[in-house]
């Protein structure tokens, strides 16, 4: 298990957590250092999945959500902030419906476009 390999937001979900996820974290009355947090945290999980190989079938569950933690030993930089933000971003996919942008549902590039279309209107 490799812990996230930072750099930058990338990823399949880098443009839904950034283009949904702060308002989703404002509606829900987050303060904002803990917002900032969650959206890290959901950043994270987007490198996370690229790190690893998963592909745009891939399916935001508790399972996939599980492992992201399981690689944030206690005293691994980062742990506190995974174990205390994921619960939040478990809710956020939630929110979303299954757990998931529905990735799966359309073509890689479509998927890109219709993602960077809602956030052009943002």
């Amino acid at each position: 298990m490799r812990v996230v390999q930072l750099g930058g937001p990338r990823g399949l979900l880098v443009v839904v957590v950034l283009s949904r996820l702060w308002a989703w974290v404002v509606e829900q009355g987050y303060a904002p250092g803990s917002g900032v947090q969650i959206v890290t945290v959901a950043v994270w999980l987007s490198v996370w999945m690229e790190d690893h190989g998963l592909g745009s079938s891939a399916v935001v569950d508790d399972a996939m959500l599980d492992e992201l933690v399981g690689g944030y030993a206690a005293g691994v930089l980062g742990c506190a902030t995974v174990v205390g933000r994921i619960p939040a971003v478990r809710r956020f996919f939630t929110a979303l419906g299954n757990r998931c942008p529905r990735m799966a549902a359309l073509p890689g590039s479509v998927w890109v476009e219709a993602e960077l279309d809602a956030w052009g209107c943002w």
